[in-house]
């Protein structure tokens, strides 16, 4: 949790970061838990790490030095591991307006509403 936004878009902008972030165990329980904080800025840097995941993807010239199909695999674990976390969408409901809608409108969670529509008793 880097204060400064410069310092932390920088920690965030290094090839070695975007990879690590791209794998699932750059998520967890955790992410709920920031989400249901009572504080406000805890929870929107949650909301803000949700975007930074969605804003990953080969499109990135950091990440198609890699193996293009590793990325999608990566990526596709990852979008599973988020849709596993327990609680997250109750989670996004203890947001202001706002922020539930900026959480909404990301890449990872929209996989993770379409997933849970799509297959609603699995």
């Amino acid at each position: 949790l880097i204060e400064d936004d410069t310092e932390r878009n920088r920690a965030l902008s290094y090839p070695f970061v975007k990879r690590a972030m791209l794998r699932q165990s750059s998520v967890g329980q955790w992410m709920v838990f920031m989400l249901q904080h009572s504080s406000k800025p805890v929870a929107h840097r949650a909301v803000e790490y949700l975007r930074i995941l969605s804003d990953l993807s080969l499109n990135d010239e950091h990440l198609r030095l890699g193996d293009p199909t590793e990325i999608l695999r990566e990526e596709d674990e990852l979008n599973d591991k988020v849709s596993k976390l327990d609680g997250l969408i109750p989670s996004l409901l203890s947001l202001d307006e706002k922020k539930i809608e900026e959480a909404a409108t990301t890449i990872i969670v929209s996989k993770v509403l379409d997933k849970m529509i799509s297959s609603p008793f699995a």
